[in-house]
């Protein structure tokens, strides 16, 4: 989901390189090229600099999706990987809307040294964790605070297709979101049937979302 009140951010880029003798140039020098991309990289990197911090955060919220389980392992193993900067932080995991959730209610508690990181095993929470059934308010509403600023991802690190979710802190929270899809290719043919979808969060209490689709969603809206 894109946030429209976040800063513009540094874009994605991709290079390819050959040593195919049989390629005119400039695609036959490849060192060359290589020397351009590392050069092109580095000052990418220096430009971008201003904005390498911008998901570094003391609070997030998330939403964790549902992973099929008709494919590979479902959501397991899935962790959140933490790290801290120059300051030490205890870190807190929770569920606000569930009151029970992880240790009998008891929020996961983690302290971690400066400029160390730290991942923690979710996958025995799955089954509370996943924000499933679709289309209904949930309690599933995962908060990750912390007493000096770290980055946090969640990771499903299942054997094929894992995926990671790098957490934007106070830039991944709004009033007015877009959120873009790929209507070329099906999700695969794996039972249960997989829909691609969406998932929300609430940070306060009686928080009212409107959503205005662009195309028929499921089941009728």
């Amino acid at each position: 989901m894109k946030n429209l009140n976040e800063g513009i951010q540094c874009a994605d880029f991709t290079l390819y390189l050959t040593d195919n003798p049989m390629l005119t140039p400039p695609f036959k020098h490849s060192k060359l090229l290589f020397s351009l991309a590392t050069f092109i990289f580095v000052s990418f990197i220096i430009l971008c600099s201003g904005k390498l911090n911008a998901q570094t955060s003391t609070e997030f919220w998330f939403a964790p999706p549902e992973v099929t389980s008709g494919h590979s392992t479902g959501g397991d193993p899935t962790y959140v990987r933490l790290a801290a900067g120059s300051e030490p932080a205890i870190v807190t995991i929770e569920m606000p809307a569930n009151p029970t959730a992880f240790n009998g209610g008891s929020p996961i508690t983690i302290s971690i040294p400066a400029n160390s990181a730290h991942t923690e095993n979710l996958t025995a929470w799955l089954s509370i964790l996943e924000t499933q059934p679709a289309n209904q308010v949930l309690n599933t509403g995962l908060k990750i605070s912390a007493t000096a600023d770290i980055t946090a991802i969640y990771e499903v690190s299942t054997p094929q297709n894992p995926d990671i979710w790098a957490l934007k802190g106070a830039n991944g929270l709004g009033t007015e979101f877009y959120t873009p899809f790929q209507n070329v290719w099906k999700n695969g043919s794996y039972t249960p049937t997989p829909y691609t979808s969406f998932d929300i969060v609430a940070t306060e209490d009686n928080t009212t979302v409107l959503i205005y689709p662009t195309s028929k969603l499921l089941p009728s809206h």
